[in-house]
């Protein structure tokens, strides 16, 4: 029988009661988009991965990827900056970058450029500019991930200044 009339019989159906003729299944738990309350999932997966040192004053370079849906990804990058070097720094204890936002394709691995301003990338190479000051500068990348249906994962990475 089909119940629902999509031309899929209900044993092979994936909503038979609601049609459904394409069996999409957005999420891949086997309850087709039609009926499935969470046609979306209930989590995304966000992966960060970066060199492990970065030069100060040059865009911070991430690779994202969701692997196994759509998402949007919101990314910022924190410079810490010791005692020492916080004359230097313009006394801001630690330097961001502006906001960067982009949307990925489900498992393509895309690079997120984040870059400082220019007042704020002038401040943070004079205060790298000593190597014992240089190792103690810390740089956090924080990354939020957000799928389709609303759900949000975050993930962090900590790097050097070379």
């Amino acid at each position: 029988p089909d119940d629902d009339n999509d031309s899929v019989l209900d044993g092979a159906d994936n909503c038979p009661d609601d049609a459904n003729a394409s069996q999409l299944d957005s999420d891949g738990d086997g309850s087709g988009d039609a009926c499935d309350t969470t046609p979306h999932g209930t989590d995304v997966t966000l992966e960060l991965k970066g060199k492990k040192k970065v030069k100060a004053g040059k865009p911070v370079k991430v690779k994202a990827t969701c692997p196994s849906e759509p998402c949007e990804v919101t990314a910022r990058a924190t410079f810490k900056v010791p005692k020492a070097a916080l004359a230097i720094a313009g006394k801001k204890k630690s330097l961001k970058t502006k906001k960067l936002t982009k949307s990925l394709t489900a498992g393509v691995t895309q690079t997120l450029k984040l870059k400082l301003k220019r007042k704020a990338k002038k401040k943070l190479v004079g205060a790298a500019k000593k190597r014992s000051d240089r190792k103690k500068i810390k740089v956090r990348i924080k990354a939020t991930a957000t799928d389709l249906g609303g759900n949000t994962e975050t993930a962090k990475l900590k790097l050097k200044l070379k």
